[in-house]
């Protein structure tokens, strides 16, 4: 059983400049190890607020066109860098959590200060399904993961639809999610958006035509 040690660098530092020097504080994790058939490797670190730092973990396969095995989340203190709280959101060996996730595939996390958002995708030759399930904090489950937007392409269309996520922490933590719907050939590109509130409920939505046409077959501008 192979395994890693694995040692997070908070690059969150504390630098005093004085006349002629600077003071740089690292701080650390404990030691961790992890091993792949447990919980999976550290994969990246997905956002902070002003107490923790969130590190995504996966568990690999080496199955070509499968998502991984296992998908968790994991906080530590920012101060301290000691493990907060974790949770486990996809794990294939759960038959609970492998009929919630079936198809699904990890699309992003949004950390703001009291609520974590983690997307999901389900993808199809003639649609794109939107999924999001909501965390407190320490990362103990708020809303469950549920299907909240879709948008759809016929094999005709020259252009087919992109979805996009997107979240302003600094305008009342606001989520927008929507897409260039898709198009026929001379058509005009049209996005449609909607604003997404805590509740996983919609405050406004709204579709705006650009003005540029689609010039001929191809999956963006």
């Amino acid at each position: 059983m192979k395994k890693i040690i694995l040692i997070f660098t908070l690059l969150i530092c504390s630098i005093s400049t004085f006349l002629k020097a600077q003071t740089l504080d690292v701080k650390w994790t404990d030691r961790m190890i992890y091993d792949n058939k447990l919980d999976g490797f550290f994969e990246d670190f997905v956002g902070n607020n002003s107490k923790f730092v969130y590190a995504k973990f996966n568990k690999l396969t080496l199955r070509m066109n499968k998502n991984a095995d296992k998908v968790k989340l994991v906080a530590f203190d920012k101060n301290t860098m000691k493990k907060a709280g974790e949770t486990t959101m996809m794990d294939s060996k759960d038959p609970g959590s492998a009929k919630n996730y079936k198809d699904l595939k990890y699309y992003k996390t949004i950390v703001f200060e009291n609520l974590i958002y983690v997307f999901w995708k389900k993808e199809s030759k003639t649609k794109v399904e939107l999924f999001v399930q909501t965390y407190d904090s320490k990362l103990k489950p708020v809303q469950k993961v549920k299907k909240i937007y879709e948008l759809n392409s016929d094999s005709k269309d020259s252009k087919k639809a992109e979805l996009f996520v997107m979240a302003n922490e600094k305008v009342n933590e606001s989520i927008v999610i929507g897409g260039e719907l898709a198009a026929g050939k001379g058509s005009n590109v049209t996005v449609e958006y909607k604003v997404l509130k805590s509740d996983l409920s919609f405050s406004s939505a709204n579709q705006v035509a650009l003005p540029v046409s689609v010039s001929g077959k191809s999956k963006s501008l």
